[in-house]
């Protein structure tokens, strides 16, 4: 036979999905698979894989189980056959057990795989009764629906056990075997057989049945609540049997194992449907005991999946006479066990409202927003103040003591402990008396441990380091023989922090009058005698009396004894696989650092924060980034109700940008798929409220999201918040295209994954961008192509807003205020899927938005452009399914490729645009480009009339005005570009339109040219004698632009001289001198080059 330690592990490792892919074609749906029936034939798909659960099932014929199950039936196996196959594809060696089995042990191994195989029929048959077209099942379904929801039923096994006649016929017709359904309890012999003519009874009869799964999945039992109206026993249990034994049972520790190893942390409630309840919610970390108290094989059961438990009792009012309910009384002992067991221990009290006699988590947390709205408190602070309810004597208080520091000496972490005495002398008074209670507790637990007090005895110490302790002191022996107290303190080891080349130390400094406090020394205050007594001597009354010698005497002994943390520097998403804020982290659930920045979580690691550590309480001046970067989840909102409020006060923008921030949350992975992340570009007029989009982008990661004026920040400041916190958000505000070169640069740098270098050593060493990018302003960034190819380009066109969407803003900015770093989380916690799903939906993506573009005749769109747009909603694409979202993948289809066309439509007018300025350039260089026949420059311009409207624009400082005559000039670069190139050549109407749009553009206006021969040579009237008369001119329409901007743009300089002007601008230059401007009238010269 095969050796349960085998059996185990293949029932540990295999993944259902791995085993029925061979057999089935599987599609992904939802957070599962789906696939047609092997089992009978169909045409929908109604069989389907449950991940979490590791099980399968058909919801048309009823088939199903975990994977060994499957490959019995589905290949005709036999079990030890099965787990040889499964072995075989995981590589697990598969050991014998011992040919020497006894009778009895053989005879049991058989009879463990009769019960787990009638079992396994049984709940076929309850979950097909569920649905049957009976008026029993009927009720019983309808029962079932309202408490857990009928999909939940489905997938979860909730079944109906019908009356005994419908379970005997079941029974005969299945040739279950009656002496294993009596050995599991199912049935029972009749006393009154004769009588009745029946030999058995059927236990669960008319009952609504919740399988009891083992931590593989296995059904081992029922617990079974009763439909009668007046019930003896509303709710029954399995009995005793070779598979199941209620003192050993973790109800809901097969789903529970995954999701608490993953957070370290288990919800404990009282009963099954307690359980059932908080997984219909989405909180999968969830287990219950099934009675009233935890033994130690349920505590054992559970050591391995988590350290901490919350234990949410049932909350009614006390009996007569009682000081406590039944469910905290419960909670208070099994509590108290597992504190004593090395367990954190929390607890969640559900309120009495509105006259209430009970609530119990079943009834009570009707969603995932109720469950996270419940208190967590510490359980030992909150065991304290329920223990102090009873007593009324001095006697009995000091009875509570020393009951709350037994306990107390049982936590591991002394820290912990110390905080915990702190706060309870704090609140309950008499100091002295916790003290010396809980020094007994502790002395009384090492002695009953066999343990040793911490340290080594005064002449072992004196031998081994040459100093002892005495009095919280450090002391040693003169030459006389003489004791020579060096200190008047000691210092404790708390934790070692290795960080970038040094090792931080933080101490617990403990002086001769029972004072302390913590210090961080660094290296070279260790080291350092002077440093090292300014260091202890700030933290109090800590003295050090000695010299280098005694110090360096001392370090080997507080150099030892110490844990070992990590310091996070960069917050956010963690490789370690948690997300970090600056005052706690975030596995499944938030966890806040402790009063010295220390988190623990278990199998992961030990973390330090320092920016809320109560070392650095009082220095403002430290940590700022950090402790504006903080989990702030108090909104009450689900993702649901806050996304679509969010795409109601930001329209088509506003589900760009929740797919931005859905992939900003898995930006990493992102990157290193591609080694590029687009950069999330907001374009708009004054008012607009396009920096309001980016601070409610920014909300989803923290409550403080004032944006980063780009254009004034320096580079350290860009380089350090570009650093600062992985698969977040920073937003960069107020871009303008003058920006210094540099910057435009860096910018297309943050697409590229690197911010700006800078010398260390010697060398060049580049800071990593690790956060996705936002920037805004009032002006596109089309400075550059190569730099509007890098971002996902989004316009804010409104600039005025009814009082309605104003509310809808101001209720949006409430939420972000108190928080809705919940709803990010939940976006994480979709890690594993997104990460498997992501590569298949991008290439998918792609495809289709390529098909899209190709039907709407844009085939030229830049690869960068075009991938940019394809990542992010690739994104939003594979978590569509997994989140309550608002809006469709197809419909955001639809809105991205038209901003994506828009995008490549702007992209190349500036292309174009760029193109004919340097034409421009070329043509008056090479002398083709005449003054006053093609263009001229008026100076200092205050305001300049318009052709066709009587308008006159006004503006609000002085400009030089480039009026070229634009007709003749796009003639000449048409011309050349039908020549030079092989590209396609823009009309004339187009090109005229281009430059209409472009920044530098103030409008059309009519002029005065002179009028040139084909040689480029003024034209004069001929005068009788054959001479050159006066100067002939042309009048036409010219484009009038902003020569500075021109010149920023495009670094066009031409020669400023303007002689012939028309009768208005003859006035403009005239309002000009009469302002009193410098330059009013036109005069000649070259301008000055910047360089």
């Amino acid at each position: 036979m095969i050796a349960q330690k085998t059996i185990d592990a293949v029932l540990d490792t295999v993944r259902i999905y791995d085993v029925v892919k061979d057999h089935v074609q599987l599609k992904r749906c939802g957070s599962g698979y789906v696939g047609l029936c092997p089992f009978h034939n169909e045409r929908t798909p109604s069989f389907h894989i449950d991940p979490r659960r590791n099980i399968c099932k058909c919801f048309s014929c009823g088939e199903g189980g975990n994977a060994v199950h499957f490959l019995m039936e589905v290949r005709n196996m036999s079990y030890p056959e099965a787990i040889r196959h499964i072995a075989g594809i995981y590589g697990i060696p598969v050991e014998e057990s011992p040919k020497t089995m006894t009778d009895e042990q053989r005879k049991l191994a058989v009879q463990r795989e009769n019960a787990f195989v009638a079992l396994e029929a049984v709940q076929r048959f309850f979950e097909r009764s569920l649905i049957a077209q009976t008026a029993a099942a009927r009720k019983a379904c309808a029962y079932a629906s309202v408490r857990w929801g009928f999909e939940y039923c489905r997938e979860n096994g909730i079944g109906y056990a019908p009356y005994s006649k419908d379970f005997f016929v079941f029974v005969r017709q299945e040739q279950v075997c009656m002496e294993t359904l009596l050995d599991i309890g199912m049935v029972r012999e009749r006393a009154d057989a004769k009588d009745s003519g029946q030999q058995y009874s059927f236990m669960f009869s008319n009952r609504v049945t919740i399988p009891i799964r083992d931590r593989f999945g296995r059904v081992i039992a029922f617990t079974a609540r009763s439909l009668e109206t007046e019930p003896q026993c509303k709710y029954l249990n399995s009995a005793t049997s070779c598979v199941y034994k209620k003192g050993d049972t973790v109800f809901g520790i097969e789903v529970a194992r995954k999701a608490g190893a993953k957070s370290r942390f288990l919800y404990v409630v009282e009963g099954a449907p307690d359980v059932l309840r908080l997984q219909s919610i989405g909180c999968d970390n969830v287990v219950a005991a099934l009675g009233t108290e935890w033994t130690d094989a349920q505590f054992d059961a559970v050591k391995g999946i988590c350290d901490t438990l919350c234990f949410i009792p049932d909350s009614e009012v006390p009996k007569d006479g009682a000081v406590y309910a039944p469910g905290i009384a419960a909670v208070m002992k099994n509590g108290k066990a597992a504190v004593d067991r090395g367990f954190r221990v929390a607890v969640r009290e559900i309120p009495l409202e509105n006259g209430e006699k009970k609530n119990d988590p079943d009834s009570y947390i009707t969603s995932r927003q109720v469950l996270d709205g419940l208190e967590e408190q510490d359980f030992v602070l909150w065991y304290a103040e329920k223990a102090f309810l009873s007593p009324s004597t001095q006697l009995g208080r000091t009875e509570v003591i020393k009951d709350v520091c037994t306990m107390l000496a049982a936590v591991d972490d002394p820290t912990l402990a110390s905080m915990y005495l702190d706060r309870l002398t704090k609140k309950y008074k008499e100091k002295s008396a916790w003290k010396l209670a809980y020094n007994s507790a502790v002395l009384a637990r090492r002695n009953e441990s066999g343990g040793e007090e911490h340290g080594i005895g005064e002449r072992d110490l004196y031998s081994k380091y040459g100093f002892f302790i005495a009095g919280n002191c450090y002391c040693t022996y003169s030459n006389k023989g003489d004791v020579r107290k060096f200190s008047n303190f000691i210092l404790q080891p708390l934790y070692d922090i290795p960080d970038e080349g040094t090792n931080t130390r933080l101490y617990r400094a403990v002086n001769n009058l029972g004072k302390s406090a913590v210090v961080s020394l660094e290296p070279d205050e260790l080291n350092n005698l002077q440093k090292f007594r300014t260091k202890v001597g700030i933290a109090g009354n800590y003295v050090w009396l000695g010299k280098i010698d005694d110090l360096a005497m001392v370090q080997p002994y507080i150099y030892s004894g110490s844990e070992t943390a990590r310091r996070i520097r960069e917050l956010g998403w963690q490789e370690d696989g948690f997300f970090a804020y600056g005052d706690g982290v975030f596995t499944d659930r938030f966890v806040k650092a402790d009063d010295m920045g220390m988190v623990k979580l278990l199998g992961i690691g030990l973390f330090y924060l320092p920016a809320f550590s109560s070392m650095f309480r009082r220095n403002k001046l430290k940590y700022g980034f950090e402790r504006s970067f903080v989990y702030a989840a108090k909104a009450d909102v689900g993702m649901e109700e806050y996304l679509r409020l969010f795409v109601n006060v930001f329209g088509d923008n506003g589900k760009v940008a929740v797919a931005f921030v859905f992939a900003t949350l898995f930006r990493d992975f992102i990157f290193n798929m591609f080694e590029f992340f687009p950069i999330f570009n907001i374009f708009g007029k004054p008012q607009s409220g396009k920096s309001q989009l980016g601070k409610a982008m920014k909300g989803f990661f923290t409550n403080s999201y004032k944006p980063i004026n780009y254009e004034g920040e320096t580079y350290p400041a860009i380089n350090r918040a570009l650093s600062q916190a992985a698969n977040c958000l920073v937003h960069f505000d107020e871009y303008k295209n003058s920006i210094e070169w540099r910057k435009v640069e860096l910018l297309k740098s943050m697409w590229d994954g690197v911010g700006r270098g800078k010398m260390v050593d010697g060398d060049v060493e580049r800071v990593n961008v690790v956060c996705g990018v936002v920037l805004s302003g009032q002006e596109m960034p089309t400075i550059d192509p190569a730099l509007f190819t890098r971002i996902l380009h989004v316009t804010v066109n409104k600039t005025s807003y009814t009082v309605d969407e104003r509310r809808r803003f101001a209720e949006l900015m409430e939420y972000n205020k108190r928080g809705v770093c919940h709803l990010a989380m939940q976006v994480v916690a979709h890690r594993e899927r997104f990460t498997q799903d992501f590569p298949h939906y991008c290439e998918l993506t792609r495809t289709e938005v390529g098909n899209l573009l190709a039907r709407r005749g844009e085939t030229l769109i830049s690869d960068r452009m075009y991938m940019n747009w394809v990542v992010v909603l690739a994104a939003f694409r594979t978590l569509e399914r997994l989140l309550p979202v608002p809006f469709s993948y197809d419909e955001l289809l639809g809105i991205c490729t038209d901003m994506l066309i828009e995008q490549h439509s702007i992209n190349k007018r500036s292309d174009e645009v760029a193109s004919f300025w340097n034409f421009v350039s070329v043509l008056y260089q090479e002398g083709k480009l005449h003054q006053e026949g093609d263009y001229r420059i008026n100076r200092q311009v205050s305001s300049l009339k318009l052709h066709g409207t009587a308008t006159v624009r006004e503006f609000s400082e002085p400009l030089d005005v480039l009026i070229i005559r634009d007709r003749r000039v796009i003639q000449h670069y048409q011309t050349d570009k039908a020549r030079t190139t092989k590209q396609l050549v823009l009309s004339e109407d187009d090109m005229r339109k281009y430059l209409e749009r472009s920044a530098p553009c103030l409008g059309i206006v009519k002029r005065k040219f002179w009028k040139m021969n084909m040689f480029g040579q003024p034209v004069r009237e001929a005068t009788e004698t054959g001479g050159a008369g006066r100067q002939l001119y042309d009048v036409d329409t010219a484009l009038a632009f902003d020569y500075g901007m021109v010149q920023r743009l495009y670094h066009l300089y031409l020669t400023a001289d303007t002689s012939a002007m028309t009768d208005e601008e003859i006035e403009e230059s005239r309002r000009a001198d009469d302002a009193g401007l410098p330059g009013g009238t036109s005069h000649s010269g070259q301008p000055e080059l910047p360089f």
